[in-house]
């Protein structure tokens, strides 16, 4: 195995074109990602769950649609069941 020291490293990849000096990051880029794993970031998914159901509008039942429906159906044909 081969080494150098990193300024020789650096001042030699200094003196490369752009396009060669991409490739070379993209190829340590992979061959970094290979290695290192990125621990998963926790989320506070219940109470972000709580916060969507939050309302501070009231909770309808049944009965309180069924007499919306029906007025609906009163205005719209004039009719009731």
């Amino acid at each position: 195995m081969i080494e150098m020291d990193y300024e020789t490293t650096l001042q030699g990849v200094r003196q490369w074109s752009l396009p060669m000096r991409v490739n070379f990051m993209q190829d340590m880029l992979s061959m970094i990602s290979s290695e290192v794993t990125l621990p998963r970031q926790k989320r506070d998914t219940y109470s972000q769950a709580l916060g969507l159901a939050a309302s501070d509008d009231i909770i309808w039942t049944d009965e309180m649609v069924d007499l919306v429906i029906q007025e609906e159906r009163m205005k719209k044909y004039g009719l009731g069941e």
